[in-house]
């Protein structure tokens, strides 16, 4: 497991913050359990850096790419994270929207204080997109609708 880091849970966070409702509490220790962790790494100068670098949880599927300064433990990753399998029921059941969709996430800090910020503004925006592809139709039908009515009314008179 990466120890110091759940990141589960920070994508809970930031969609409840995205959706303005409360912030989920954390059930346990902050860490992310992975199935598999595969990274393509070289150490130069006391920089570990990987690339690429992919972690698969039962939840997550993670790609990218990163550094680790073995001196300070400063870390600076960033990947792209997929939800690809959601429970459900449980804390995990929340994530069911963003199934699919690719979110940014950078990972900064050290190991004893990991900043995980995920970037859901393009599944916002895949969001918004949607429901104006959604209400265009609806308005199209109701102008469709008013078309007929008239139509209707000025060749029945």
């Amino acid at each position: 497991a990466l120890e110091g880091l759940d990141v589960t849970f920070e994508l809970q966070r930031a969609q409840a913050l995205f959706r303005r409702q409360p912030l989920p509490a954390r059930s346990g220790p902050p860490r992310t359990p992975f199935r598999t962790l595969v990274a393509n790494s070289r150490l130069e100068r006391g920089v570990l850096a990987s690339n690429p670098i992919r972690v698969e949880t039962d939840v997550l599927q993670m790609r990218g790419k990163g550094t680790f300064r073995l001196a300070d433990q400063a870390v600076d990753y960033r990947v792209t994270t997929v939800v690809r399998e959601v429970p459900a029921a449980g804390a995990q059941a929340s994530l069911a929207e963003l199934r699919a969709v690719e979110i940014p996430v950078n990972v900064t800090g050290t190991v004893r204080d990991y900043k995980v910020r995920p970037d859901l503004s393009d599944a916002a925006r895949a969001r918004v997109e949607q429901e104006v592809e959604k209400r265009r139709d609806e308005v199209k039908q109701e102008v469709e609708d008013k078309l007929r009515e008239r139509l209707d009314r000025l060749f029945n008179r």
